[in-house]
């Protein structure tokens, strides 16, 4: 997700630093899910409780972030000028 963004930072136009910067976000906000969802599974494990190790609500609202910045990408791309 960061290479992509790279790449558009480094070579693209003003759109391409936009969608960049977008993407960079929902990157980083990847990145910190997993981080807390990681530490967050490792203390249930060493407490060992049985609640479920599963999230249903981080990966959906990533998906949206991430098809957000792709439509906000092409939405800019196709009606920039």
């Amino acid at each position: 997700m960061s290479e992509p963004s790279f790449g558009l930072l480094n070579f693209g136009d003003k759109v391409g630093k936009i969608s960049a910067g977008m993407f960079s976000l929902v990157a980083v906000a990847i990145m910190i899910y997993a981080l807390i969802t990681f530490h967050w599974r490792a203390n249930a494990i060493r407490k060992r409780s049985g609640a479920p190790y599963d999230d249903r609500l981080g990966p959906t609202i990533l998906c949206i972030a991430l098809l957000a910045a792709i439509i906000v990408n092409f939405i800019l791309r196709f009606t920039a000028d």
